[in-house]
């Protein structure tokens, strides 16, 4: 489970301006993974854990013709 871009715990973090997500507001970001730091590999998220600071999350990418099957990554 992801941490709310919005929460400071249980990690705290740089990611909280509206600005830094495709969705225009951190709040609407939720606990969604996102990439506000245009990650290489990919959206991410902090987790819930405490001893697991942020991991990867598993969003295919979408290509031309896959809209209907897959998420749209901003």
């Amino acid at each position: 489970m992801c941490q709310h871009w919005t929460s400071q715990t249980p990690h705290s973090h740089d990611y909280y301006l509206d600005s830094q997500f495709p969705d225009g507001s951190a709040e609407l970001a939720d606990n969604f993974c996102r990439n506000p730091d245009q990650h290489f590999e990919g959206v991410w998220c902090y987790t819930m854990d405490q001893n697991t600071r942020w991991e990867l999350c598993d969003v295919p990418l979408c290509g031309p013709s896959a809209y209907a099957s897959c998420n749209i990554v901003i």
